[in-house]
C-alpha cells in the first residue's frame, strides 16, 4: 500500500515523500520505453494489500519457471485482514502490472530513479508470493553460580522470498555453536558494557508516515502534503533527515 512503499523508498534510497509520490505516480502513468508509452504499475495510491487473482497466477508461473515448485507460497494473505474502519480497499495494492517484466530488462531504457523504483516494487510484488525463509536457531544458556548467561545463532537453511528481497530483518551472524547439556567451558574474554537508555529516536518521514498510518490518520492522497506542510511553514527543521521543531512548532 501507499505508506508501506513510502517507508521503503525512503529508508532504501533517502528519497523525500514527494520525490518518491512523483515517481510511482509516472510509473502508473506511463513512460516512454522503446518509443512506447507504458504503463508499469497499478494505482499508486491505495491503503489495500489486496492483490487480483489473475495477477497472483501470473506470478506463480514466474516464480516458478524462475526458481522452482519450492518457492511458490500456496498460503498468500489476499485481501486486508486488519480490522481498521479507515481502510477503503477501493483499489488493489501498488503492485507491477506484468511480473514477467523484469527490472534488468528496463535499465538503461529509463530513468535511473524510475528504475529503482521500479525494481523495488516488483521485487516485493514477487516476494510476497514466495514462500517464507527458513532458519536454525539456537540458543544456549551458560550458568556460572548465580549468574546466568545466554547467546543465540540464526543460520539461514532455506532463503525462500529472501531470493529476491531482503528487508531489515537481522538473519544473524551465521555461526553454529556444537556444545552439549551440562559441557563445561571457560571464558577466553569478559566484556563488561554499559547500557544508557536512550530517548525515542526523532521522526523522519519514513517513521511519521508509519506512525499517520497506525493512527488512522491521513488518506494515501494525503501522506505528501501531511508530512511536507511542517517544514513548510516553519513548524520544524530537517537535519540529517530528521525533524527538529522550531520555537514555532514548539
Amino acid at each position: 500500500k501507499t505508506s508501506t512503499l513510502q517507508q521503503a523508498s525512503s529508508n532504501e534510497f533517502g528519497w523525500s515523500v514527494s520525490k518518491i509520490t512523483k515517481v510511482i505516480q509516472n510509473l502508473y502513468e506511463g513512460i516512454k520505453i522503446d518509443g512506447e508509452q507504458m504503463a508499469l504499475i497499478t494505482y499508486p495510491r491505495t491503503d489495500s494489500i489486496r492483490m487480483s487473482d489473475v495477477f497472483k497466477t501470473t506470478a506463480k508461473r514466474f516464480i516458478l519457471s524462475a526458481y522452482g515448485n519450492e518457492y511458490v507460497s500456496e498460503n498468500v494473505k489476499s485481501k486486508n485482514t486488519k480490522k481498521n474502519e479507515n481502510i477503503q480497499d477501493a483499489h488493489e495494492c501498488i503492485r507491477v502490472i506484468d511480473p514477467f517484466m523484469l527490472p534488468s530488462k528496463l535499465k538503461g531504457k529509463i530513468d535511473a530513479d524510475y528504475a529503482k523504483m521500479y525494481e523495488l516494487i516488483w521485487r516485493r510484488s514477487i516476494a510476497c508470493l514466495m514462500t517464507p525463509c527458513r532458519y536454525i536457531h539456537k540458543t544456549i544458556r551458560f550458568k556460572n553460580g548465580s549468574c546466568k548467561f545466554f547467546t543465540y545463532s540464526n543460520v539461514l537453511e532455506f532463503d525462500g522470498y529472501r531470493k529476491v528481497y531482503s528487508d531489515s530483518v537481522s538473519i544473524g551472524a551465521g555461526s553454529t555453536y556444537d556444545y552439549k547439556n551440562g559441557q563445561k567451558v571457560k571464558a577466553k574474554t569478559v566484556d563488561s558494557v554499559k547500557h544508557v537508555s536512550e530517548p525515542p529516536a526523532r521522526y523522519n518521514q519514513a517513521s511519521l508516515v508509519k506512525a499517520l498510518d497506525d493512527a488512522g490518520v491521513g488518506r494515501p492522497s494525503t501522506y505528501r502534503m501531511m508530512v511536507d506542510v511542517n517544514p513548510e511553514r516553519g513548524y520544524c527543521e530537517v537535519k540529517a533527515r530528521a525533524f527538529y521543531m522550531t520555537p514555532i512548532g514548539n
